[in-house]
């Protein structure tokens, strides 16, 4: 790919979530529409790296000779400027374990529950990221497997002329435990450029 300027605009961005749910996918077979990011925002997609150094002896206690891999999460941020409060509310309620607005469900809950992607008690949505506007193809989709809102997941303003919604999401590598197999990390994605 040649270096160029990319200037994608707004981002269509959609969820599938627990079946069920009001994220779950449509009659129609397509995935729910959360919303449209802001222009003057910019959906930011995050790696966090983890690595660990690998101490030796002769080296000393300040410089390793080997650095050890330990994984990565991913924080996507985003303002959503032109969005669906249902699905939004939905995306907040599955983030909390599967409760109803403002009620919290009890602490400890595991969003996965171990169980397969969309499943009955499986409460991580995929995130799906795209162009807004169909003929940019120079815009490659992003999708995560396994999100959830966090930390400070959104700011709703209120008495605004219009409300800009800004979203934290975190992914992480998903392995549902309920497989009977031992639970690796090694080939478990995180994120593709799958539309589906």
């Amino acid at each position: 790919m040649a270096r160029n300027y990319y200037i994608n605009g707004s981002c269509m961005v959609r969820v599938r979530g627990m079946e069920g749910t009001a994220l779950a996918i449509g009659e129609d077979g397509e995935l729910q529409e959360l919303g449209l990011t802001n222009t003057q925002g910019v959906v930011k997609i995050i790696p966090n790296y983890r690595h660990k150094d690998y101490r030796y002896d002769d080296f000393g206690s300040e410089i390793p000779p080997e650095v050890m891999w330990m994984l990565t999460d991913v924080t996507i941020t985003m303002s959503l400027v032109h969005f669906d409060p249902v699905i939004l509310k939905a995306c907040i309620a599955e983030s909390a374990g599967g409760g109803v607005d403002g009620l919290m469900e009890a602490a400890g809950k595991p969003l996965g529950a171990g169980k397969a992607m969309y499943a009955n008690g499986n409460h991580f949505m995929t995130l799906f990221l795209s162009a807004s506007d169909e003929s940019d193809t120079d815009a490659e989709p992003w999708r995560f497997n396994a999100c959830y809102l966090a930390q400070r997941p959104i700011i709703w303003p209120i008495s605004a002329e219009r409300s800009i919604v800004d979203c934290i999401w975190r992914a992480i590598p998903y392995v549902p435990l309920s497989t009977g197999e031992e639970l690796k990390s090694s080939g478990v994605v995180i994120w593709d450029h799958s539309t589906e």
